[in-house]
């Protein structure tokens, strides 16, 4: 078997056959524990339950800078070019105005206040039972039918609209439509205008046909 230069590369270490590569690496010794140990936390669950920090509110922060207020300051005081719009910024400054937020200092509840919205009393089963609550309904259903009788009855009705002349032309022109319409007669032949019939359908006359005889 040929030497190996370097027993650790676990490339270069050939297997016999049937078996397998032999290791390479130092392993560590039986019972030794792999991972990560947890670190013990100071604070512990007791000490948690007995002390309470109280919230600690931030510092606000400081507002940007008004550039809009710095250009007009600028102009002003004779700042027209880049290079003296930059030294004025540099001896000068404006923040903008971010207003001052207004809170109600709210007052710790009482020991004995309740949070919470109250319930509401429950219905009496006495009076689902014995549909108490039903005919209540109906008879007041009934009593507004009567009172919108009653104020039909004392109302006038609404005027009509008045028509106006428009309108009523056209009403004349189509019943003159009409009745020129009824007056046309049938259309006949002058050799069949005074044939007489030889049906008798016993239509009225105007109708046409009779029936055969």
């Amino acid at each position: 078997m040929e030497k190996i230069l370097n027993p650790k590369n676990q490339l270069l270490v050939k297997d016999d056959v049937g078996r397998g590569k032999p290791i390479t690496r130092d392993l560590p010794p039986d019972g030794f524990t792999f991972g990560k140990p947890d670190r013990k936390d100071p604070e512990g669950a007791s000490i948690v339950t007995q002390s309470w920090k109280a919230h600690e509110q931030s510092r606000p922060k400081d507002p940007e800078r008004d550039f809009k207020k710095l250009n007009k300051l600028g102009i002003k005081n004779g700042a027209v070019d880049a290079k003296k719009i930059k030294e004025f910024r540099q001896t000068n400054d404006a923040r903008l105005d971010l207003g001052k937020s207004k809170r109600n200092a709210s007052q710790p509840p009482l020991d004995q206040m309740a949070f919470g919205k109250p319930n509401r009393p429950s219905t009496p089963i006495q009076g689902v039972i014995s549909n108490h609550y039903g005919e209540n309904a109906a008879q007041e259903i009934q009593d507004k039918y009567v009172i919108q009788h009653e104020l039909k009855k004392q109302s006038k009705g609404l005027p009509l609209p008045k028509q106006t002349k428009a309108h009523e032309k056209a009403v004349e022109h189509i019943k003159g439509k009409q009745q020129a319409k009824e007056e046309k007669q049938e259309f006949k032949l002058k050799r069949f205008q005074n044939v007489e019939p030889r049906t008798n359908t016993n239509r009225p006359a105007g109708n046409g046909g009779q029936a055969q005889e």
